[in-house]
């Protein structure tokens, strides 16, 4: 009975444990059931980083700025037109590439000018460029033969005859002065462009012989001799005695050291009672025991019936005599072309005569002698001067 319950139990065991295989998958595969394996826990994978390139550094420049004169001129850099500068000549180039560059600037009129700077990145720099004008063309033709033609400004002068003809002269402002014997003198302000051609017509009307001495007195306060004689020979042609002609014109040709000219229109101005004055020097003995020569400015007047020696440097040396009181006159070459006057001074009721020497104004003191103390007066090319003044005082004398 007992083997029977233990058989029992080993068959129920035995049909459990079969059961609980095939729940489990241990059966056959048409009837096995299958469960689904726990599906694993899923994470959203994070994306790779981004990587980024460096940021490239832009580009540095540098600046240049333009400045022109005149205005208004085209500014290339390295063939390449970049610009115009403005009214103040002014042209900023703001994006230069660093490095070496050639720049050219041009106006129309005007030399090119072209330079080779050096820029640096991130730096300002400044180029000052002055333009030269072209040269203008001057024609002038009088109407008249013989005409003499002068013209001065921006720094040039020019003197012609009879008229000019392509003349090149750097643009600017000038005067033109023309000018012969006989004619009223005819002034005018002209212009030269650049590159451009200025062609002047210039009437020249005759004048009466008062016009002409007045032209003349006008032209001798300018120091304009030349023109004065010109006048001056225009007026004696008709009036040859005329004594203001005969005067403006001697000293005209004085002061041109045309000393020969001078003496025939001195004396007939002295004679006609004009009253000439020469520059003069008196020369006498210096301080150091009449070793040295001592020099003293002064004039010489002539009148007609007297003449006179003031100085403005030094007192008690003036004279004023007749002509009768000059008793002897020499040259005196050997002397630095000194003139010796021995002449009668008043002294009372008596005469005293003494020796007068006069050198023309030209001569000079030069220092001679141990450390240059002692003095002596010199003359280069003076004779002619000195023989002027010897005829003409022994023709006044007479």
């Amino acid at each position: 009975m007992k083997s029977l319950i233990a058989l029992l139990f080993l068959t129920v065991m035995s049909f459990i444990l079969l059961t609980t295989s095939y729940a489990q998958g241990g059966g056959g595969e048409a009837t096995k059931k299958t469960t689904p394996a726990p599906a694993p826990k899923s994470s959203t994978p994070k994306p790779p980083p981004v990587v980024r390139e460096p940021a490239k550094p832009k580009p540095l420049t540098a600046e240049l700025t333009i400045t022109t004169n005149p205005p208004g001129c085209a500014v290339l850099v390295d063939g390449n037109r970049r610009g115009v500068t403005n009214s103040d000549g002014l042209l900023n180039l703001a994006s230069l590439k660093p490095g070496r560059h050639i720049v050219k600037v041009q106006k129309t009129a005007y030399r090119e000018d072209m330079r080779t700077i050096d820029v640096s990145a991130g730096q300002s720099q400044v180029m000052n460029i002055s333009l030269s004008a072209l040269p203008g063309t001057l024609n002038i033709k009088p109407n008249v033969v013989g005409a003499r033609i002068e013209y001065s400004g921006s720094g040039s002068t020019g003197s012609f005859n009879d008229q000019v003809i392509g003349q090149q002269l750097a643009a600017g402002q000038y005067q033109l002065r023309v000018s012969k014997q006989g004619y009223k003198t005819e002034v005018r302000p002209f212009e030269v462009r650049p590159a451009e051609t200025v062609s002047l017509s210039v009437m020249l009307n005759p004048v009466t012989p008062a016009e002409m001495l007045s032209q003349a007195e006008l032209d001798f306060q300018q120091k304009r001799y030349r023109d004065v004689i010109d006048s001056c020979l225009g007026v004696l042609k008709s009036q040859p005695d005329n004594a203001l002609a005969n005067h403006l014109l001697g000293v005209s040709y004085y002061l041109t050291e045309k000393f020969p000219e001078s003496i025939p229109p001195l004396v007939r101005a002295v004679k006609g009672g004009r009253e000439v004055v020469l520059p003069i020097k008196h020369h006498h003995r210096g301080p150091n025991m009449g070793m040295d020569d001592a020099l003293c400015s002064g004039k010489l007047t002539f009148r007609k019936d007297s003449f006179a020696f003031n100085s403005s440097d030094v007192g008690g040396h003036d004279f004023n005599l007749p002509y009768n009181k000059i008793y002897e006159i020499k040259q005196e070459a050997q002397k630095a072309g000194r003139l010796n006057l021995k002449i009668g001074i008043p002294k009372g009721n008596k005469e005293e005569r003494k020796d007068y020497n006069f050198h023309v104004a030209q001569a000079q003191l030069v220092s001679t002698g141990q450390n240059g103390a002692i003095s002596r007066a010199v003359c280069n090319d003076c004779q002619r001067a000195v023989e002027m003044l010897y005829q003409l005082l022994q023709q006044l004398r007479q």
